[in-house]
């Protein structure tokens, strides 16, 4: 005979906990917070409360994250933020909550090895499994049967594999998995998704080069291809690109709009968040090898004894791995301010035009590449860099290229390092300047033998602060100028941090290669025996335009006093236009 007291008894606890199960429901639906904390169980590494004080600037990492895939929140996004601030901890609760509100949803979760991402994928992938207040708020996930489907080895919706699978209870036919595991240089192709997140997709290895660094930027076009562009998330589906940068111009700085080109408006579309570790960095002591008063932007997470440590290993990692900034301040040997840009029409007549090479012999990526500067000077030595060119050529190839340019500016010398393996460059410039009938001079440089490459390149520094070097943009008809390509201009008018010259002259002595700027660096070289430069500028009134240098630099009209040039007054004229004017008049009234 049914029992009705016991029978009350077990509806009123029914009762009670659903209304438990509903209030935790309602408060993980309403506070993010909550949910990474206290449902994904991160107690102990998450702060206690989410306020400015306590956690300073990663209430901004925190709220970006879980901003990302909200209606009205971020669609397209790029972030940048210091090592070790829990990012990735972040993005695995993130998902978590995706997969709990959305059984239908695909995402494609990507980092630079294969096998991190099935890290990843193994923790949501728990989480969802054996979380029992994720069970609580929306059920259970994981497909009947999938232990057993797994251990048969068979590949079907069963079947909770590392690199993908699909949760229980999807309302929608869809041929893509709940999640997908994938890393560089990879793509699910023919695979649609309403998610893509790319963590720690950028490294060192694929930063090693320009080619490198391209690479990956088209492969990250591929993989945002793959967004399902009926996707109800964005809509047309979201992007997430995390993680800490490595160098100018990667993936990174080409989403944060470091990289000018004018078809390519990418960057436009995504939301940018760089956050560092370290707010006053020039508080740090060489002395005390310690910050002094540092203001933390993550102080339960990087506190003061961890970023002194971290900066003790260097300023270059902290300064990539911690505060985002890919060149020290204090530490760049050049400055982007230092590269004055100028048109073609600014280019006087009548200089005196070489050609500095460094010709490298490998052809392999690893290996350093050719460069070659076609450079005029003016009477006073000012130079203008009219063409550039860098690769990695053959023998006949290099020679060819050289003598090209040689015969387009008609250059007196062309320098090379004087060396045993240029012995055969020598010989095939020559011969092709003969065939050709040009009358150039090869102009070998020793002594490098006896200084380092660093010492080389720093000595153009003065020349470079001085505003004596002036780089020519690429003219209309394609004639005359450095390419695009090499010389991107950003939309300062300066040029763009991202292009081949200034990379390795900015990352100077720490870019992998240094051709470049080695190229020109031979540019003030003097003979010892005559104490005279070997590459001598122009005849003093070879061009009356050489007396005003340039109208136009960095896109803006010059005054008198930029760049130290004479705009409005040849050399002879300087001295009747200094000092007193009315005063000159007067003497020379009185002298009448």
């Amino acid at each position: 005979m049914p029992d009705p007291l016991q029978d009350l008894l077990t509806g009123i606890g029914s009762q009670l906990t659903g209304g438990v199960k509903t209030a935790l429901k309602d408060r993980a639906e309403q506070d993010p917070f909550f949910w990474a904390r206290d449902i994904m169980g991160n107690e102990a590494v998450f702060p206690e409360r989410l306020t400015d004080e306590e956690a300073g600037d990663w209430v901004k990492l925190f709220e970006y994250i879980y901003s990302f895939g909200k209606p009205g929140g971020v669609v397209n996004g790029v972030l940048n933020s210091s090592r070790n601030t829990l990012k990735t901890t972040l993005l695995a609760g993130l998902m978590a909550r995706f997969i709990g509100r959305d059984r239908n949803i695909r995402i494609y979760y990507c980092t630079n090895v294969h096998s991190l991402s099935l890290e990843m994928s193994r923790a949501v992938q728990h989480q969802l499994a054996h979380n029992e207040k994720i069970h609580e708020i929306y059920g259970r996930f994981e497909p009947e049967g999938a232990k057993q489907s797994v251990a048969r080895g068979e590949d079907d919706d069963a079947n909770w594999t590392q690199a993908h699978w699909t949760v229980k209870g999807r309302t929608k036919y869809l041929k893509e998995p709940t999640f997908t595991a994938g890393s560089v240089g990879k793509t699910a192709v023919g695979n649609h998704f309403d998610i893509i997140i790319l963590d720690d997709c950028v490294d060192y290895e694929n930063t090693k080069t320009a080619e490198s660094i391209n690479a990956l930027i088209e492969w990250f076009k591929l993989v945002r291809s793959l967004r399902d562009k009926k996707s109800t998330y964005g809509p047309g589906g979201c992007t997430l690109v995390v993680g800490t940068r490595y160098e100018d111009g990667d993936l990174y700085g080409y989403l944060l709009g470091e990289v000018s080109d004018d078809k390519d408006q990418l960057w436009r579309q995504f939301t940018p968040l760089v956050l560092r570790a370290v707010e006053n960095p020039e508080c740090w002591s060489e002395v005390e090898q310690r910050f002094l008063d540092p203001v933390l932007n993550f102080p339960h997470i990087l506190t003061e004894d961890i970023v002194n440590d971290e900066r003790r290993g260097g300023a270059y990692h902290f300064s990539m791995q911690y505060q985002n900034e890919c060149v020290p301040p204090g530490e760049a040997h050049f400055k982007r301010e230092w590269f004055p840009v100028i048109n073609a029409y600014d280019v006087p007549q009548g200089l005196r035009y070489y050609i500095f090479t460094d010709f490298a012999f490998g052809l392999d990526d690893a290996n350093d590449r050719t460069a070659l500067w076609t450079v005029g000077l003016d009477w006073e030595r000012k130079a203008y860099c009219v063409d550039f060119d860098v690769g990695r050529w053959s023998l006949n190839e290099r020679c060819t290229r050289t003598v090209d340019y040689a015969q387009k500016y008609d250059v007196s010398k062309i320098a090379i390092e004087q060396v045993v393996s240029n012995e055969g460059v020598k010989a095939t410039i020559e011969r092709l300047r003969d065939q050709r009938r040009l009358k150039f001079s090869i102009q070998e440089i020793g002594g490098r033998s006896t200084e380092t490459k660093k010492l080389r390149i720093t000595s153009l520094q003065p020349r470079f602060e001085q505003r004596r070097i002036f780089f020519v943009l690429r003219d209309s008809l394609d004639m005359i100028g450095i390419r695009k390509q090499f010389l991107p201009i950003a939309e300062d008018g300066m040029p763009a941090k991202t292009g081949e010259i200034l990379r390795e002259f900015l990352r100077f002595p720490k870019a992998t290669h240094d051709d470049i700027p080695d190229a020109l660096s031979d540019i003030d070289k003097i003979d010892q025996q005559t104490r005279t430069y070997y590459f001598g500028g122009c005849g003093r009134m070879a061009s009356p335009q050489q007396m005003y240098g340039p109208t136009v630099v960095n896109g803006r009209v010059l005054f008198t006093e930029d760049f130290g040039l004479r705009r409005h007054t040849n050399a002879t004229q300087t001295q009747q236009t200094g000092g007193n004017f009315w005063g000159r008049a007067a003497a020379r009234f009185r002298g009448r």
